[in-house]
């Protein structure tokens, strides 16, 4: 097997425990809110894996449906991580969902050209971002936006909220996806990624500096810097020791932008 399939579950499994023990921490309903993420990225992969026939997945140890377990948990990690970064923000609980799915997008920009340059998955269809179709860079920002939404809407069921939240916001996932689908013959599918992001940028930094902003109560937390920098740190790795760099140079340009802006979204929380 290549080293980089053992590097990327590792990495993954390790930042997933370290979260679920700051979960643990918080209480019931946070690690209800991690377990959730988890299994509702693993339902969404099983879905456009086996219906939506839209990539397939390298052989990696342990799979279920055709979908590695890591990427479950990596789901459960960056979608955690968002929200409770984007909760240091201040903004309106229902205006939060904007950042939420903005700071998810941002470590999937460095991690799927590499991705797909090593063999960990692979479109079905050509993608014009590294091979990447930008409906898949949409999708996360649907998926998490839609899910945060609907956890900070049934937050008053306590530990019940998180599993419950996955019914509402697959439906809107799956709106979203036939929307969309009648939107790209118009504009394509890098315009409206682009007016999406710019949208969601602008209506995040909106909401963090309306009247309603609130300081954060606690210092920055680990996991606000640490978890991109793993995940941006193990792409970092694989451009420059497993030749992605040298085969596609521009990579180096994407990462540099990408992580920097990364990395200031995620410590953008006071």
């Amino acid at each position: 097997m290549n080293p980089s399939f053992l590097a990327v579950e590792a990495v993954s499994v390790t930042m997933f425990l370290l979260v679920a023990r700051e979960a643990w921490t918080r209480g019931a309903a946070s690690v209800s809110l991690l377990a959730s993420a988890a299994a509702f990225g693993l339902a969404v992969e099983i879905f456009f894996v086996t219906q939506y026939a839209g990539y397939s997945y390298g052989p990696f140890l342990t799979s279920i449906y055709g979908v590695p377990v890591w990427v479950a948990l990596g789901w459960g990690t960056i979608i955690w991580t968002s929200l409770a970064a984007s909760d240091r923000m201040g903004a309106p609980w229902y205006l939060r969902p904007l950042t939420d799915g903005l700071l998810a997008v941002s470590l999937d920009v460095t991690l799927d050209p590499v991705a797909e340059a090593l063999g960990w998955w692979h479109w079905t269809r050509p993608g014009q971002f590294f091979g990447i179709p930008y409906d898949n860079f949409i999708g996360w920002i649907a998926i998490v936006s839609f899910y945060g939404l609907s956890v900070r809407a049934m937050s008053r069921l306590g530990a019940f909220g998180p599993p419950l939240a996955v019914v509402p916001a697959a439906l809107a996932v799956a709106g979203a996806q036939v929307g969309l689908e009648k939107v790209y013959p118009i504009a394509g599918e890098p315009l409206t990624f682009f007016a999406v992001a710019s949208l969601l940028l602008g209506l995040s930094w909106w909401a963090r500096r309306g009247p309603e902003l609130e300081p954060a109560a606690a210092p920055r937390p680990w996991f606000v810097t640490g978890v991109p920098v793993a995940f941006h740190g193990l792409n970092l790795a694989l451009l420059v020791f497993a030749g992605v760099g040298v085969a596609q140079p521009a990579l180096y340009l994407v990462f540099l932008a990408a992580s920097l802006a990364s990395l200031f979204a995620f410590r953008w929380s006071p």
